[in-house]
C-alpha cells in the first residue's frame, strides 16, 4: 500500500508545499521544533531529577492516591484547623487545574498558559504548606 507522497500527485503536493515556504519561514520553523526540544528536554530532566531525589515519596504519594476519600476524610477528622483551611482550598483549586492538565494538548494557546500559570500558583501555594508543616514541626521538638 502506498501513502500519498509516493504517489505522483503527492509529490506534486510536496513540491508545492516547499516552494512556499521561504527561507526565512525554515529558519522559523527550526527554532520551533529547537524551543519545543529544549521545553520537552527541560520536562523531562526536571521529571527524572524528582523521580531520582524523592523516589520514595513519589511511592507516598501513590499509596494517598490510592486511599483517595478514606484518607482525605481522616485528614479533615485529624488535622489543625490553620492547616486544614489552606489544605482544602489547595485541594479544590487542584481538582480544577487536574482535568486541563490532563487535555492540555487540546487547550487554546492563551489557555495553556493560563494553566502553567495555575500550576505555579499552585506550586506556591504547596511551598507554603511545606513551611507551615515544617515550623509546625519546629514548635513539636
Amino acid at each position: 500500500m502506498s501513502s500519498a507522497i509516493d504517489t505522483h500527485e503527492g509529490q506534486e503536493g510536496v513540491d508545492e508545499f516547499l516552494e512556499k515556504l521561504t527561507e526565512k519561514e525554515f529558519a522559523i520553523l527550526f527554532d520551533v521544533i529547537s524551543k519545543i526540544m529544549i521545553s520537552f528536554g527541560d520536562f523531562i530532566r526536571s521529571f527524572g531529577t524528582i523521580e531520582r531525589d524523592y523516589g520514595e515519596y513519589l511511592v507516598i504519594l501513590q499509596q494517598a492516591a490510592d486511599y483517595g476519600p478514606v484518607l482525605l476524610e481522616r485528614f479533615v477528622e485529624e488535622a489543625p484547623p490553620e492547616i486544614l483551611q489552606d489544605f482544602m482550598r489547595l485541594f479544590i483549586k487542584l481538582f480544577v487545574v487536574l482535568p486541563k492538565l490532563s487535555k492540555m494538548m487540546e487547550l487554546e494557546p492563551d489557555e495553556k498558559i493560563k494553566l502553567s500559570e495555575d500550576l505555579y500558583e499552585l506550586a506556591e501555594a504547596f511551598t507554603e504548606m511545606r513551611d507551615i508543616a515544617r515550623a509546625r514541626e519546629g514548635e513539636e521538638k
